[in-house]
This record gives C-alpha cells, sequence and structure tokens, in this order.
C-alpha cells in the first residue's frame, strides 16, 4: 500500500512540474492567416493587393539560437518552397508552429539576413523574471493614443524588445514620418 502512494505522489509530482509549451497564438489566428494567403494566391488571373495581415512582422526561430524577423509572406514562400508534402503539412499548421515557436528553421532558408539576431541575454533574463506589464514599462513609454514607443537609447535591445513584444500578441511598426516606432496591441 505504502508503494502505491509513493507512486501516486510521484506520478503526480513529475505531472505537476513537466513543462508545457506556451501558446502565444490560437489555432483561429493561424486559420485567419491561411485563408488570407489561400484567398490571395488563388487569384491568378487578377491577383488581389496583398492582405494587410500579410506585412505583420512575425519572428521565427532559427537553428544556431537565433531570431528572424520577417512577415507573412516571406513564411508562405518558405512553406511554398518545401520539397515534400510530408514535410509540408496543411499551410494552417505550419503557420500556428512557426507563429508559435515550435518550429525551429533552417539558416538557410530565405530569410531577411539583416532583420537575424540572437536574444540579449540581461534582456531575456528580465523577462522570464518580471511580469509583462513590468517588462513593458520598463523598456517602452506609453503614448497618449494607448500606443507605445521605445524609451531613448534602445537602438541595440530593439530586436530583442521587439522579440518579446511579439510574443505578447505587440506589433512594432516605424514611422516614417516621426521616425519613432510605434507599438500597439494586437499583431494580427
Amino acid at each position: 500500500m505504502k508503494t502505491h502512494l509513493l507512486l501516486i505522489v510521484a506520478i503526480l509530482i513529475v505531472s505537476c512540474t513537466q513543462k508545457t509549451e506556451k501558446e502565444y497564438y490560437s489555432h483561429e489566428v493561424s486559420k485567419k492567416i491561411s485563408k488570407e494567403l489561400v484567398q490571395q494566391f488563388s487569384q491568378k488571373d487578377s491577383p488581389l493587393p496583398p492582405p494587410p495581415i500579410s506585412h505583420s512582422g512575425i519572428y521565427m526561430k532559427i537553428e544556431g539560437d537565433s531570431i528572424c524577423k520577417t512577415d507573412i509572406l516571406n513564411l508562405h514562400y518558405v512553406y511554398s518552397s518545401l520539397h515534400s508534402n510530408a514535410e509540408k503539412g496543411t499551410l494552417e499548421d505550419f503557420i500556428y508552429n512557426a507563429i508559435n515557436q515550435k518550429t525551429i528553421f533552417d539558416s538557410g532558408l530565405y530569410f531577411y539576413p539583416n532583420e537575424c539576431f540572437t536574444l540579449t541575454d540581461s534582456i531575456t533574463q528580465y523577462y522570464n523574471r518580471y511580469s509583462f506589464d513590468s517588462f513593458l514599462n520598463r523598456y517602452c513609454k506609453k503614448q497618449p493614443d494607448d500606443t507605445y514607443h521605445f524609451k531613448n537609447n534602445m537602438e541595440k535591445e530593439m530586436p530583442t524588445i521587439s522579440y518579446y513584444l511579439y510574443l505578447n500578441d505587440y506589433g512594432v511598426n516605424q514611422d516614417c514620418v516621426s521616425g519613432y516606432h510605434i507599438i500597439h496591441k494586437s499583431v494580427f
């Protein structure tokens, strides 16, 4: 009886401490993205302009502990360039795994090389230690219109900060007129 009780306690401890993979974006988001891409690329005779979502910045894990910033159209290109259907799976599953950091991509795939980086250790440690609100307030300044700007002198840290903002459904766009990076809720 003691053995059974110890076994049950051990199983409970192990099952409670197993790390589960975080879902940053739902299946609904990947469904929405794949639907818009299918519509875009099915119009061969009269192509539509790319859907607005296609230019949303996304971050993908790359072999060798790198992160690359890209966009939905480039992700579709990567999906289309994979050789076998067995490798591909469905577009929706491919997008879901990519935007949720579940796929580590080969560095030989087409990415914008100037948009690849390694995460800054000090920022990663802060992100892992404190709440997201604390992270957001440390590196960003809230604006009257409920957007944010990066705090001053953050040029080197911006890729890592932008990556963690992305994981929490914040998008970063640069305003061509003011030169500011505008941070807004909801990437997709």
